[in-house]
C-alpha cells in the first residue's frame, strides 16, 4: 500500500511538471495499483479501497497510452 501512495504521488509530480516520462510512470501506476487492490482484497474489509484501486488501474492505463 505504501508503494501504491509513493507511485501515485510521484504519477501527479511527473504530469504537473508535463514530462513526457509521465506515460511511463502511469504505466507502472496502473501495474502498482493492481497489486494493491489485491493486497487488499486479501486483507479483507476494504473494499472501497479495492474499488478505488481498480478505478485508478483504468485510469492510469489510458493516461499511460
Amino acid at each position: 500500500m505504501l508503494a501504491c501512495a509513493e507511485i501515485c504521488r510521484t504519477c501527479a509530480v511527473m504530469m504537473l511538471i508535463n514530462t513526457e516520462f509521465h506515460k511511463r510512470t502511469c504505466r507502472e501506476c496502473a501495474e502498482i495499483r493492481a497489486a494493491c487492490a489485491t493486497s487488499c482484497e486479501q486483507v479483507g474489509g476494504m473494499e472501497d479501497c479495492v474499488k478505488a484501486c481498480r478505478a485508478c488501474v483504468d485510469s492510469c492505463r489510458k493516461m499511460a497510452a
